[in-house]
């Protein structure tokens, strides 16, 4: 009882000592420190200038020169607290208000942007990408989700593109409401020297979409995780995939690679100096530069001669596509623009950012196209990747490609992939599966609104198991009333017999996925006339079969209507044009050709007098870029296909 009534009153004294001696200090430290631990290593956060300047000059800041801003008033820093301990219990049931999407569904309304402010040209893309969605409002009443006008992209105090007086504007507005339904994009966080998700405003109860998502902070299911894409991303499109059919073995010229920055001091530089470590000079490829930055000439140690003289040897282009995996280290921040390259060329991706809420985590499977390992562990890393068997490999490398082909290539994709995740968390019993999301062609070819059973879809008929059936429809409906499968489509030219429509819809029950018909023409460009152009000769070649004799599923109605913006559609102006682009949506979903069945029928030839003006046409819109994943690619080799091939798999086919 004695030895209690001791330890007792000596924590009395040092509380009474801290309290009087140290409460000044531990209210800084408090207002700029994570409720969680700091993990071991990091930088201090600092809450005295002068401390800070024994550790870095002006001079020595990551920024890009600009002029921080101020610094927040401690009744600022306290609201700030108060806002992050309630934004992290939001979820949608309690942050968000349902009923504004019943009467009119799923409308985005942006805020009017402000005059004189500037925005930079990635937000404007992604508002343009919004706008463009089809589910863009002009009325704020009929609205379920609001997005700011204000480019909220970059919140680095440091940096030139930040927009300071966020906040005040917000709350001036009447639309703001506390961020209650709103969403806000951001990709940048943070400052130096400590990078913390601090945005420089209370977000309230809005929704973040944001890069480099700190697993602790993110709320799942109400917060989306976004990849970090560069500025010059494309807007549509995108370029396609480096992975090539038939690309066996899977195994490249390299095993591992990496090339980057390495950080002498400061956040992240502990994985980046020990990268070096993995080099080996033959199937693993590590190679850092500490040349980047302001002052680094100051800072430089033994290591950044030699290391810089084997960083130029290599080219990192040519690393990424002839790797096999791909290190992808934290930054200073946990995202990093490499994730996305490293996709792009199939080089597997090997997560090495502890606490970072992969892209769209929420939708997607990681583990089935990159490889997550711990900072800890690093320097086992080569040897893990050396026991992936090249079955599993080959199927990491092509699940690399349908995530970066479907979500991640374009600024268009990434927008939808937000919105629509966004959208099915409304409706959950309308919702779509995760196999969806990671299966070909992709959650956002996959319309809820048709379906929410995989075995309703052409793409997913042989994975189902699930048996065609032998019924057909002789004459087009509207989606409404076509009850069966196969659509038979036929214009008034079209004179076929009925052995030959049996003959048609017995291929077509072969590829339910693709258009099967008659009257089949190849396009091609034109080099010399700097155009599209599109031959009916006969070749071993063909790229489009004309819905004026053929059949298809009755789905790439829905999809033709739903995912073919009103720009082309109206453009083309039907007829012909409309036949081209049902082929080439098809196409851009399936990533497979048509099947032609027989001869054109000759009836049929005055309907594509001049296609090549519909190619075009399309072209024109584009600015001669491939569309956005819901919609089309004009990429003569993507469906190609033998015509000899094709007759030897029609004769081994039974009649019904």
């Amino acid at each position: 009882m004695q030895t209690g009534t001791k330890y007792l009153l000596l924590a009395l004294l040092a509380s009474c000592l801290l309290l009087f001696f140290g409460a000044d200090r531990l209210r800084r430290a408090a207002s700029f420190s994570s409720p969680k631990a700091e993990a071991p290593g990091r930088w201090p956060r600092w809450a005295d200038g002068s401390l800070l300047q024994s550790f870095a000059g002006a001079g020595e800041l990551e920024g890009d020169g600009a002029a921080p801003s101020p610094s927040p008033s401690p009744k600022a820093r306290r609201a700030a607290r108060l806002g992050t301990h309630q934004r992290r219990r939001c979820r949608m049931e309690t942050c968000f208000d349902r009923s504004r999407c019943e009467q009119h569904g799923f409308k985005v309304f942006v805020y009017p942007r402000e005059a004189g402010v500037p925005v930079s040209d990635a937000y404007l893309n992604i508002l343009a990408s919004i706008e463009e969605s089809g589910y863009r409002t002009a009325d704020a009443g009929a609205a379920c989700l609001f997005v700011l006008g204000i480019d909220t992209l970059d919140r680095d105090r440091l940096s030139a593109r930040y927009v300071p007086g966020v906040g005040e504007k917000l709350r001036a507005s009447a639309l703001w409401n506390g961020g209650r339904n709103h969403l806000i994009f951001t990709l940048y966080s943070g400052t130096w020297p400590d990078y913390a998700e601090e945005l420089g405003f209370d977000s309230g109860q809005a929704m973040l979409a944001r890069a480099s998502a700190r697993a602790e902070t993110f709320r799942p299911g109400f917060d989306v995780s976004l990849p970090l894409f560069p500025a010059e991303h494309p807007r549509k499109g995108g370029e396609p995939g480096c992975l090539r059919q038939r690309a066996l073995p899977p195994r490249k010229k390299y095993l591992l690679v990496f090339k980057g920055k390495r950080y002498l001091t400061g956040i992240g530089s502990g994985t980046r100096n020990a990268l070096r470590r993995l080099h080996d000079g033959k199937d693993v490829v590590s190679l850092t530069s500490c040349r980047h930055g302001r002052g680094w000439q100051r800072r430089k140690d033994a290591r950044c001669d030699r290391d810089h003289a084997d960083y130029e040897k290599f080219d990192y282009q040519e690393l990424l596509r002839n790797s096999t995996f791909c290190l992808i280290p934290r930054g200073r921040r946990l995202g990093s623009f490499r994730f996305l390259e490293a996709l792009q060329a199939a080089c597997v991706p090997v997560v090495l950012s502890d606490g970072w809420e992969l892209p769209f985590s929420e939708v997607l499977d990681w583990g089935k196209a990159a490889v997550v390992a711990s900072e800890r562990l690093l320097l086992q890393v080569p040897s893990a990747v050396r026991r992936v068997g090249p079955e599993r490999l080959l199927a990491l490398q092509q699940q690399t490609q349908l995530l970066w082909d479907a979500y991640f290539s374009s600024v268009d994709k990434i927008v939808r992939t937000t919105l629509e995740i966004i959208r099915d968390r409304l409706s959950p019993h309308r919702s779509r599966a995760r196999f969806f999301w990671n299966a070909l062609p992709g959650g956002l070819l996959a319309l809820p609104d048709f379906s929410t059973r995989p075995g309703d879809f052409p793409f997913y008929y042989l994975q189902q198991g699930r048996p065609r059936r032998r019924r057909h429809r002789d004459r087009f409906f509207p989606y409404a009333e076509i009850r069966t499968d196969a659509v038979l489509s036929l214009d008034e030219h079209a004179g076929l017999s009925t052995s030959e429509v049996d003959f048609a819809f017995a291929a077509w029950r072969s590829f339910p996925e693709r258009i099967v018909g008659f009257p089949a023409r190849r396009h091609f460009w034109d080099a010399e006339r700097q155009r599209w152009g599109c031959s009916a000769e006969r070749s071993n070649e063909l790229s489009i079969v004309l819905p004026a004799a053929a059949f298809y599923h009755r789905y790439y109605h829905s999809l033709f209507v739903r995912s073919v913006p009103a720009g082309p559609r109206g453009l083309l102006g039907g007829g012909a044009c409309e036949d081209v682009l049902l082929n080439l949506l098809v196409a851009a979903a399936t990533k497979l050709p048509p099947v032609k069945v027989d001869a054109a029928t000759p009836g049929s030839a005055p309907r594509l007098l001049q296609p090549q003006d519909c190619l075009d046409r399309l072209a024109a819109w584009l600015g001669h870029m491939p569309l956005v994943p819901s919609q089309l690619r004009l990429d003569p080799v993507l469906f190609k296909d033998p015509v000899s091939v094709l007759r030897k798999k029609y004769r081994r086919l039974e009649m019904p």
